[in-house]
């Protein structure tokens, strides 16, 4: 304990009767390059609820805006059409959208892709299924660098 505080690295709230809420860890927040701290973690939590998202990792650090990237769920009629299918985009666009809505400007995805591969334990996830964001952004660099080459969204 310092100062009475036990430190965990998580990031956490409060709620109206007085629970605390884990929301996040601290080492995977990140900062835009306008300035603005992004907590990925619940936001991806949120994602990867709807139907069809298998994973969803938010990714801003030092950029210009968040953007995130997708997996589906292979067993979905989303999933087995493909990325590029018209399906699988509307899927992923309401998915973004409804997260949206409840987010300040700044931290809105603003672009977003979808991997035509899954995450795997060992590589990309931990046994403990949590995403490995660095394994990720090397392995789909290309892919990142390719949504922020794209012109900025409004």
């Amino acid at each position: 304990f310092i100062d009475g505080w036990l430190k965990t690295g998580d990031i956490g709230e409060l709620d109206k009767d007085g629970y605390l809420k884990i929301t996040d860890r601290k080492k995977d927040l990140f900062k835009t390059s306008g300035g603005k701290y992004v907590a990925p973690g619940a936001m991806e939590t949120q994602l990867r609820s709807q139907r069809g998202i298998a994973q969803a990792v938010v990714l801003g650090d030092g950029r210009p805006f968040v953007a995130a990237l997708f997996t589906l769920e292979r067993d979905t009629a989303e999933g087995k059409a493909g990325p590029h299918d018209p399906s699988a985009k509307r899927l992923v666009d309401e998915a973004v959208q409804k997260l949206n809505r409840g987010l300040s400007h700044p931290e809105q995805i603003k672009k977003w892709r979808i991997l035509d591969t899954d995450f795997v334990v060992g590589d990309e996830l931990t046994p403990s299924m949590k995403v490995k964001r660095k394994r990720i952004a090397e392995k789909y660099g290309a892919d990142i660098e390719a949504i922020y080459a794209e012109k900025k969204p409004a």
